[in-house]
């Protein structure tokens, strides 16, 4: 195809010759209609056709580009060290091809880290066993027997607070009123009653002491000696052994426990009917009851009732207070219409800024983690690991050519011993190249420094490794915070919609009416307020006919018990029942045991209530202790002082009445009001709180916690293993960065049990690479112990670390082969580097293209807004090379956003794929972009110069005869374009010979 300067040019000229050609044409027509002689001379003249064709005309526009590659990218150091290989400036980098290699060495404070990691390990291993030690041993039963007696202490002070007051506990309380108010007034005003009481008090207690005097009555002593008798006759059977009695009831006792322990594990037919009629029961139960009110229900009643009186109350008798409230509450609905109508304050609005801003700070340095400093650094990872990989790779060389030299010694040795001539000069020849092949090897500059490239890349990894992980769900909270104070912001700048003001304002008319209410009831309004007073004590009444709160809690416990003794039956005993019921039949055994062997404790018990038995007889026998005389004598005293009191109360009993009958009448209104919210959700966070504990001790161990716990121990050994490894492998090494391909990101080290798609993509390159063909290795994305000795091979070939994992510093994935540009200013071998040092820009110069490699080569060119609809992606068009060479394209992309250029001109920016790669030096160059712009189909085209103007108007092509002479026909001409020209003609056919200048 022509390029569009030379369709330029031809065009002009074809211009050109049309109008000079209309002369000549009109005297070559004006000289034929004559009959002139000079028709003969023309004849003679050879001249120069063109067939005419048909085919396709089109007009192209043409819009400058830029040619470039795709995807660009700047190498990083991805360890410190000194370098050792670098691949050279412009070089093709192919997978499995290193791109630098690092000799380093560990510094003090990575050994340091090492060791600390290694220690943390330690630790972390030992916490992980101890925990999954502590849990396999258990509770002890201790612990498991405080849990029940804390659980059902509190369950008793919950169900005792909740349950609601009863009639007889009400009556309780009432009578302890009537009791106390009887006492202080028997204390103010003693009846004859209680002094004839209080006397017979004092008689009693002289009667007792002259009883103590007196000693022993001979009932006391008869009592007394038959306990003596029993304690005995106790001690004498254990003794004596069980009797047949006891023994059999023993062994029943073993049997029924062992029943109830096979009932558990395989419960009968006749039980699960049974659970399942006590289940419907209890259900029915439950139901009859939830027919009634609850005691919510009830409360709510009797609210209602108090709020109605209250509200008839204030209607027929408003107090200063209720006054007031309305006042208050109207003064403050009207303020609030005030500040709604006022709007924002400028404090309001400082303060929302304040908090956007302080959220987009927030936000900003998770991005730029993100999106700048871990970038960068990885990058440099990359590159160090590339100068490692090729000093391995240099050394490598290097070794192989000091052992080619070796054989070409032994060669030559061999040949002379043999005295054969010809192997001699072949041995000899072979030894001369294998010194050249190694003395060019080791000139080589830079020459390969393993030490510099291991420190440059250990330097781009820790770097790396100090740029903290932005944690997911911090950065969604982020913007989730922002997105909130933005909000808050708008709505503070809007002010209060209209809803907000109705609102308000109707918040001020109802005060209002709520005031006029107060001050001047209507009579209807007191004719509803005793309305609403009938009806919700009406509502309290029928509502205590039904159930009360307990009777429903009750039926509540019944259904869920039944319905679990149901479960169970169902699903088979547990094993703490298991075990409970098993306990139950050991304990029945061992009692069976105690009966016919009584052990020494149970004999010492029966000792000990025999003496104490014969004690008490004892002292009945020698009659009252000096001890026992005083207290019958304070007992004397205090009766006639009881006396004395109702006689002559003092101030101090008069005190003592008045505080018991304030008690009296605060019980009695607790009762009455019940318990409040607090103390209620106080009792049931109790009994939750306990329930928990008992069940976290009862519990046994799940497989799944057995499982956690056990998966902690691997991930610590795991952890300890890693840091073992991290701690050998601190030493002198050579690392290089070495290309792979792939779309995903090497953003891990990668070893053992690690799954994911950049595993898979590493697989994919070992057994691209020709390491896949160890036993059991396939590219599954699961890096397993196949992929392991894959890698160790690898890495066995490199002549770089052999441990077995992957790292960013090791690999770069890219999608294709890659260009290194030019190396930084001082990257050169044997310098040293730090880690994430830029090393030099990468271009990748080939992508997949649906599954196929193809140039990474694009054009960017500016499509002028007028001419927009010419283009649409996926369109074909042509690109020309500065050296008029062409290459097919296919527009990809088209940027929706407008541009203006320096002349204020809009365009819109296409991108446009390549067919084949373009020679590379023109990368960067301008390029021009030809877009088809008119067509026509199927027509008949003839050179622009063919044509020829007539005197009479209009134009003419002359067609050469097959008897070598020439007619004019005249065409009508359509679309020019590229030199040509669209003809149309009666009895001008396609192939026909038309004359063109010379």
């Amino acid at each position: 195809m022509s390029s569009p300067r030379s369709r330029r040019a031809r065009l002009l000229i074809s211009i050109a010759v049309v109008t000079i050609a209309a002369g000549a044409a009109a005297a070559v027509v004006t000289g034929i209609r004559s009959g002139s002689d000079d028709g003969d001379a023309t004849k003679e003249m050879a001249l120069t056709t063109t067939p005419v064709e048909r085919r396709d005309l089109a007009e192209y526009l043409e819009i400058s580009g830029t040619l470039d590659y795709a995807t660009a990218a700047t190498l990083t150091a991805g360890s410190s060290g000194v370098l050792g290989y670098l691949a050279a400036e412009g070089a093709i980098v192919e997978r499995g091809e290193p791109l630098y290699g690092v000799l380093h060495s560990p510094t003090p404070a990575q050994v340091a880290d090492a060791q600390h990691r290694l220690e943390a390990a330690q630790n972390g291993l030992l916490d992980a066993d101890g925990r999954l030690s502590e849990a396999l041993a258990g509770r002890s039963e201790a612990d498991i027997a405080s849990a029940r007696a804390t659980l059902a202490e509190v369950t008793q002070r919950r169900d005792e607070l909740l349950a609601p007051a009863g009639a007889a506990d009400l009556a309780t309380a009432e009578a302890a009123v009537l009791a106390a108010r009887q006492t202080l007034a028997d204390v103010q005003n003693p009846t004859e009653a209680a002094l004839a009481d209080a006397r017979s008090r004092l008689a009693q207690a002289q009667q007792n002491h002259t009883d103590l005097l007196a000693g022993a009555a001979r009932a006391d002593i008869d009592e007394a000696r038959a306990t003596t008798d029993t304690a005995a006759e106790a001690l004498a059977d254990l003794l004596a052994g069980p009797s047949q009695t006891d023994i059999d009831t023993a062994e029943a006792a073993v049997l029924a426990a062992r029943q109830a322990l096979e009932d558990l594990q395989n419960p009968t037919e006749a039980a699960l009917a049974d659970a399942r009629s006590r289940l419907a029961q209890a259900q029915q139960n439950h139901a009859d009851l939830l027919a009634g009110p609850s005691q919510t229900d009830i409360d709510t009643a009797e609210a209602a009732v108090l709020v109605a009186a209250e509200r008839l109350a204030d209607l027929q008798n408003p107090t200063a207070a209720a006054l007031a409230d309305a006042r208050n509450r109207l003064a403050r609905a009207e303020l609030d219409l005030a500040d709604l109508l006022a709007g924002p304050s400028q404090t309001d609005v400082d303060a929302a800024e304040a908090a956007v801003l302080v959220a987009a700070e927030r936000l900003e340095e998770f991005v730029e983690i993100s999106e700048e400093l871990r970038p960068a650094a990885l990058a440099e990872r990359s590159r160090a690991a590339g100068v490692l990989a090729s000093v391995h790779q240099q050394l490598r060389t290097q070794d192989a050519a000091r052992s080619e030299l070796a054989g070409a010694e032994a060669a030559v040795l061999e040949a002379a011993l043999a005295e054969d001539e010809q192997e001699l000069v072949a041995a000899r020849q072979r030894l001369v190249e294998a010194q050249q092949a190694l003395a060019a090897l080791q000139g080589e500059d830079p020459s390969p420094n393993l030490q510099a490239a291991q420190q440059r890349f250990q330097a781009a990894e820790l770097y790396l490794a100090s740029i903290p992980e932005p944690d997911a769900a911090d950065y969604a909270d982020a913007r989730a915070q922002l997105a909130r104070t933005t909000d808050s912001l708008r709505d503070v700048l809007a002010g209060p919609s209209q809803s907000d003001i109705d609102t308000a304002e109707a918040s001020v008319l109802a005060a209002e009416q709520a005031l006029t209410d107060l001050q001047n009831p209507t009579e209807a309004t007191l004719a509803d307020a005793h309305s609403r007073l009938a009806q919700a004590q009406q509502n309290h009444a029928d509502l205590l006919t039904g159930p009360s709160q307990a009777d429903i809690d009750t039926a509540e416990a019944s259904v869920a018990t039944a319905f679990q003794r149901f479960s169970d039956l169902l699903a088979g005993a547990a094993t703490a029942e298991i075990d409970a019921a098993e306990a139950a039949v050991l304990a029945a055994e061992q009692a069976l045991t105690d009966l016919q062997n009584p052990t020494e404790a149970t004999l010492a018990d029966a000792h000990s209530r025999l003496a104490q038995a014969q004690q008490n007889h004892a002292d009945l026998l020698t009659g009252p202790s000096q001890a026992d005389i005083d207290t019958a004598e304070a007992a004397v005293l205090a009766a006639e002082q009881a006396l004395t009191d109702l006689q002559n109360p003092t101030e101090a009993t008069l005190a003592d009445a008045h505080s018991r009958l304030a008690q009296a009448q605060q019980n009695h209104a607790d009762l009455l009001t019940g318990p409040s919210q607090a103390d209620i959700d106080t009792a049931e966070a109790s009994v939750l709180a306990a329930e928990q504990s008992l069940s976290d001790l009862v519990a046994p161990l799940s497989p799944q916690e057995l499982a956690a716990l056990e998966q902690a121990v691997t991930s610590a050994q795991a952890a300890l293993d890693r840091a073992l490894r991290d701690v050998a492998d601190l030493a002198d090494g050579y690392q290089t960065k070495v290309v792979m391909y792939g779309d995903a990101t090497a953003y891990r080290t990668m070893s053992l049990g690690d799954e994911g798609p950049d595993v898979r993509q590493l697989e994919e390159n070992l057994a691209a690479l020709g390491f896949g063909e160890a036993a059991g290795f396939s590219v599954d994305g699961s890096f397993d112990e196949a992929t392991e000795a894959a890698v160790r091979a690898w890495q066995g070939s490199l002549g770089t670390y052999v441990d077995g994992e992957v790292g960013t510093a090791d690999v770069l994935f890219v999608s294709g082969q890659v260009q290194v540009g030019s190396w930084q200013p001082g990257i050169e071998a044997g310098q040293d580097i730090a880690a994430g040092v830029p090393l030099a820009g990468l271009t990748v110069i080939e992508a997949p293209i649906d599954g196929v490699m193809a140039t990474s080569q694009r054009v960017i060119a500016q499509l002028p807004l007028a001419a927009r609809d010419l283009l649409e992606e996926g369109d074909t068009v042509n690109v020309e090379l500065p050296d008029n060479s062409d290459i097919a394209g296919t527009v990809a992309l088209i940027n929706p956003a407008p541009l203006t250029d320096a002349q204020g001109e809009g365009f819109v920016e296409v991108t446009i794929t390549l067919a084949e790669a373009a020679p590379v030096v023109w990368i960067g160059a301008s390029v021009d972009v030809e877009i088809v712009e008119t067509l026509v189909r199927d027509v008949l085209v003839v050179p622009a110069t063919a044509l020829l103007a007539l005197v009479e108007g209009g134009y003419a092509v002359e067609v050469l005869q097959p008897d070598g002479t020439t007619v004019l026909v005249g065409v009508e001409t359509g679309l020019f374009a590229d030199g040509d020209v669209e003809v149309r003609a009666t009895g001008l056919r396609e192939g026909a010979p038309v004359v063109v200048p010379r």
